[in-house]
């Protein structure tokens, strides 16, 4: 839902704010047996790589902050709406990059 406040001297606009706020339904169902993620009331597909922390040129820690925000970027511009996290200790870089 969009939203916009705006601060009034009179009948003259003097400051403006544009906003948004929204909610999300996470839940399940069972659909032909299988248990189905929904969200909004909706089945989701997942489909994405396993991301197993290997960086050719740096095996197993990123050469640079960009690296892993390229990864990102490629996944979603193949049409993939999640990635898998293979279990290893990511380095300590790994949570800034994405914050």
């Amino acid at each position: 839902m969009r939203w916009r406040g705006e601060l009034l001297d009179g009948d003259k606009v003097i400051d403006s704010v544009d906003s948004y706020f929204s909610l999300r339904e996470v839940g399940k169902l069972r659909i032909n047996g299988e248990v189905v993620l929904m969200l909004n009331g909706k089945p989701v597909y997942h489909h994405g790589p396993l991301g197993q922390g290997f960086w050719p040129d740096g095996l197993y820690t990123h050469a640079s902050d960009e690296a892993p925000e390229f990864d990102i970027q490629k996944t979603k511009d193949m049409g993939c709406n999640m990635t898998r996290k293979h279990i290893k200790i990511e380095c300590a870089r790994f949570p800034t990059v994405l914050a």
